[in-house]
């Protein structure tokens, strides 16, 4: 995987949080502030794990679907306060790995990341 992880989200201290864990693997994070910029640091991407704000505007079904397609082996964690998410429905089934609630749990976040990294 490459040694990038995306993150695509509003709160600058949930940000922390995530990249406090992602450096336990490694990771180094990268902060975008809009879909378009998340798009474009993708199409450089081959494999690579993004973790994403699912109440940002322009996240829905196509974005993920555009997603797995430039990035073939791409590892998506939702963030969300809602646990229900039906616009969402397709995506759920194909293109995201998991979803952690809102404000995160660093234990159902970790064990996210261990499942994606194959740790």
């Amino acid at each position: 995987m490459d040694q990038t992880a995306f993150v695509l989200h509003d709160d600058a201290e949930e940000v922390r949080q995530v990249e406090r864990l992602l450096t336990q693997f490694r990771l180094t994070t990268r902060r975008c502030n809009k879909v378009g910029e998340l798009e474009r640091h993708l199409a450089s991407c081959r494999e690579c794990l993004v973790l994403l704000n699912l109440e940002t505007e322009g996240v829905d079904n196509a974005l993920l679907g555009r997603m797995g397609r430039v990035c073939p082996d791409i590892h998506i964690i939702g963030i969300s306060r809602r646990s229900y998410h039906p616009e969402l429905e397709q995506a759920l089934r194909t293109n995201l790995r998991a979803v952690v609630t809102r404000p995160l749990d660093e234990d159902e976040l970790n064990l996210c990341l261990r499942g994606v990294m194959n740790v």
